[in-house]
């Protein structure tokens, strides 16, 4: 679910205060690599020197992933097991077996909200393809669908790496996992390679590592739950993190004025009702937070947030309610809004206050010297003309236009008003 915007791609110019309030732009950061895998998009930001080849590399990943764990592609591992009606172990890779088990881990600890076999039922709501929907299946047909699913009919194991089905009619469909899973794998391709800070995004997923341009963690925006529009609503920055979001307002649609979201519960075989809009959950591992978004999704925001708390998932959890759209969070999940942290105009108060404060503390320094000193401040010179350097120059020496004062006329004047007032 994309859900995410990158904030950090074209850094806003910086601004340090000296005294005379002098403006210090940093410079922007590199256009980010990008491309296209896994029926989405990816973009990698790097801050620093980017190693020769990466882009092929990164996109050597993706495509790794793609060709293993696709459910498009009828020759991968995923696809092969599908078609087959085999109850016998059937060898995989071990980045497949290391997805699968995720994912069954996952299951397991939500008692099935999480299910990697639910495939059948999505097609049977009509969600796995962009044709009209104007009915909805029956109860025989969810129940006759529930028989090929489950995820307690399936096995995986490590080591040879295979997995099984106890259903011959078993399906997988690791779309919910498999992004996250490429995000660590791009994550940790670039961290062998040398390169400690970068920003990595695969379909709205996102992993952060060192910090941006910027010298400050990675920042990417939240998008508001909004059936028809795309605004971005909080903002979250990341320090070795990865984050994921799940949501029903993407993709869903209305039979008699009734709304049916393309999350399915597989416990049910039917869309879920509650509430709860979207989550985003933060995790060190963009696979286990793709994985928790969806399971939390399904579970709702009561169960959700309990499982939240049980297991130690850092969420967000945004429901719709009849006071409209509520956030609320499980854990230190520090996001705030976007136009408090983007308006230039205020952020930059603290240091105009800053820089006047040290102007004025320096007018009244100088002022103080003069009335301790019995002196008054002295034309264009700045009331330094009686200091000089070490070979007894004064300041109204090095001054280009001098002041009467500074030339010894307002002395000789003043010595001779005195001298008039004696006299008379």
């Amino acid at each position: 679910m994309r859900s995410i915007v990158h904030l950090n791609a074209r850094p806003a110019p910086l601004v340090c205060a000296i005294l005379f309030l002098a403006l210090v732009p940093v410079c922007c950061a590199d256009e980010p690599l990008s491309g296209e895998c896994m029926g989405t998009t990816w973009s990698v930001s790097i801050n620093g020197v980017v190693p020769e080849n990466t882009r092929q590399r990164i996109q050597s990943e993706l495509d790794l992933v793609d060709r293993l764990m696709s459910t498009w592609r009828d020759d991968s591992e995923v696809s092969l097991f599908n078609m087959s009606d085999s109850t016998d172990w059937v060898a995989v890779s071990a980045a497949t077996a290391e997805v699968v088990a995720a994912a069954q881990a996952i299951s397991e600890k939500t008692n099935g909200a999480f299910d990697i076999t639910v495939s059948p039922l999505v097609a049977l709501w009509n969600f796995d393809k962009n044709t009209a929907r104007t009915a909805i299946p029956s109860d025989d047909d969810i129940a006759k669908c529930m028989k090929s699913v489950g995820w307690n009919q399936l096995t995986v194991r490590l080591d040879p790496p295979a997995i099984r089905k106890s259903e011959p009619t078993l399906s997988i469909n690791l779309s919910a996992i498999a992004k996250g899973y490429a995000v660590d794998r791009v994550a940790n391709m670039l961290k062998k390679s040398g390169v400690d800070s970068f920003l990595v995004e695969v379909g709205g997923e996102v992993r952060a590592a060192g910090l941006s341009p910027r010298k400050e963690p990675w920042a990417v925006g939240l998008e508001e739950p909004s059936d028809d529009a795309r605004v971005i609503e909080e903002k979250i920055t990341l320090r070795d993190q990865a984050m994921a979001t799940s949501g029903d307002y993407r993709n869903f649609y209305v039979v008699d004025d009734k709304r049916y979201s393309h999350t399915i519960d597989p416990r049910t075989g039917r869309p879920i009702e509650h509430g709860l809009a979207s989550v985003s959950v933060l995790s060190d591992s963009c696979m286990e937070a793709d994985a928790w978004a969806t399971a939390i999704s399904v579970m709702g925001p009561k169960a959700g947030r309990k499982a939240a708390s049980k297991f130690g998932v850092v969420t967000r959890l945004v429901s719709r309610t009849p006071r409209g759209l509520v956030a609320s969070t499980v854990g230190p999940f520090n996001a705030v809004p976007l136009d408090a942290t983007n308006n230039a105009g205020d952020s930059m108060w603290p240091v105009f206050a800053a820089a006047a404060i040290v102007f004025l503390l320096a007018i009244g320094g100088m002022a103080m010297g003069v009335i301790i000193s019995n002196r008054r401040l002295k034309g264009s010179c700045g009331g330094i003309s009686g200091l000089t350097d070490e070979s007894g120059q004064t300041a109204c020496d090095l001054c280009a236009i001098p002041s009467a004062e500074c030339r010894g006329e307002g002395q000789a004047q003043a010595a001779g008003a005195a001298e008039t007032t004696a006299e008379n």
